[in-house]
């Protein structure tokens, strides 16, 4: 009896801590805050999404480091696909929350406090470059820390080695895996146009993915 009584005791609380966790997250720092298989493309800004996607060797990187707990930096020049590789990624994991910080409350990122919340976490940041200023160490551990969190970013090529100055105790700790997305090869970018049915224009492509898909309506 008295086992029993332990056990139900430690369910009660466990019920308790998650829903009054949920309950008292610091909302007003947050753009999205939502279990991975309910992200949206809207909740990644995915922008012109459509349902048809071009499945590259990289992707597998992607998935394979975030389902095992590592965190990721998805780097590639503009229209490379970078948040939209991530989105594809995250809809797939199960068992974590996605975290976005709005980005206006960058600069008052030393005020939010710990999360309550004891879910494993997805931290997003995308187009990491844009939080140089932000103390992104510090927001780790008010999510719960490493054993908690684990950071999916995205950067753009030309940013990445600032990025990679700026923290490298954070990039360290956190054990990142550097991912690049490589340009489409000109075969590749005719498979893609069948598989899509576009029309390339072939003055507009420059090897990625999004110069491609601005055809396709």
């Amino acid at each position: 009896m008295a086992y029993l009584l332990f056990k139900l005791y430690g369910v009660l609380n466990w019920i308790i801590e998650r829903v009054w966790g949920r309950l008292t997250v610091p909302r007003e720092f947050l753009e999205l805050f939502k279990d991975a298989g309910d992200v949206s493309p809207e909740d990644m800004g995915v922008k012109g999404y459509k349902p048809y996607y071009y499945r590259r060797d990289v992707d597998g990187l992607v998935e394979d480091a975030l389902s095992s707990g590592r965190s990721v930096i998805i780097a590639g020049r503009r229209k490379a696909g970078k948040t939209r590789m991530l989105y594809e990624a995250l809809r797939k994991l199960k068992g974590y929350r996605v975290v976005k910080i709005r980005r206006d409350k960058i600069p008052e990122l030393s005020d939010m406090p710990p999360f309550p919340e004891r879910s494993k976490k997805i931290l997003v940041l995308d187009d990491v470059e844009l939080y140089l200023n932000a103390d992104l160490h510090g927001l780790v551990g008010k999510l719960g820390g490493r054993r908690k969190v684990v950071v999916a970013a995205t950067c753009r090529t030309e940013s990445l080695q600032e990025v990679m100055v700026r923290f490298p105790d954070l990039l360290e700790e956190m054990g990142f895996t550097l991912i690049e997305i490589p340009e489409l090869t000109r075969e590749e970018a005719e498979k893609v146009a069948e598989e899509a049915g576009i029309r390339i224009e072939w003055g507009k492509f420059d090897g990625t993915i999004g110069s491609l898909m601005e055809n396709f309506s």
